[in-house]
Order: C-alpha cells, then structure tokens, then sequence
C-alpha cells in the first residue's frame, strides 16, 4: 500500500504525576496508536507536548525520499484548552498495518 499524502496530525495531552511514575505527555494520531514520553524538565510546557508529538511522527510516518526524518521537519501547533495539536503539513503516514507493526516495535514500540 502506498503512503498517504498529506499532513499528519498528532493531539497531545499531559497526564499527571502518580506514585509510580513522574508527570508524562501522551501523544495520540487519528488512527488511535500513540506513545507516552516522560516529562522532561528541562523544557516548557509547549516543548514537551512537541517533543512527543515528533516521537509519534517519526514512529507512524516514512521518511522524506532524500532520507530527511519528517519528524525533524516543519510543525504547526495549536493549544487546544486540555493539550495540544500539532500538524505536519509534509508527512506521508504509511497506512500499510504490516509496517507499522514492524517499524514501531524495531523503534521501541507505539501503544
């Protein structure tokens, strides 16, 4: 199956400390898979919304055809009142469940 075209869209919320784990931001596409990145206090609250925003991204969409990671590319981000949306105008997500399957577990796993 040939990767869709198009921008890629990620929302972004942040899930509280508990007693086991530290304060986290989730990151979910519109297909449903996501990935949870810990809160990293160095940065701000925008930044770290991007930050997991670009892991799911480099997780669900292919490179550019020079080998650029899409991930690393242009994002939009809108603040949505309980997170965030990012959009990656120039992502090509691959809609093939095979790769997906493979390319997420080789890069540590989207849940």
């Amino acid at each position: 199956m040939m990767p869709a075209r198009g921008c890629f869209g990620v929302f972004t919320k942040y899930l509280g400390p508990t007693n086991h784990r530290g304060g986290r931001v989730k990151a979910t596409a519109q297909s449903g898979r996501s990935v949870t990145v810990a809160w990293d206090h160095a940065l701000d609250v925008g930044p770290n919304h991007e930050a997991a925003a670009r892991v799911l991204c480099g997780l669900l969409c292919r490179p550019h055809a020079d080998g650029t990671d899409v991930a690393k590319g242009r994002c939009l981000r809108v603040s949505m009142g309980e997170g965030f949306v990012f959009v990656f105008p120039d992502a090509r997500v691959n809609m093939d469940k095979a790769w997906l399957d493979n390319h997420s577990a080789r890069k540590g796993g989207a849940a």
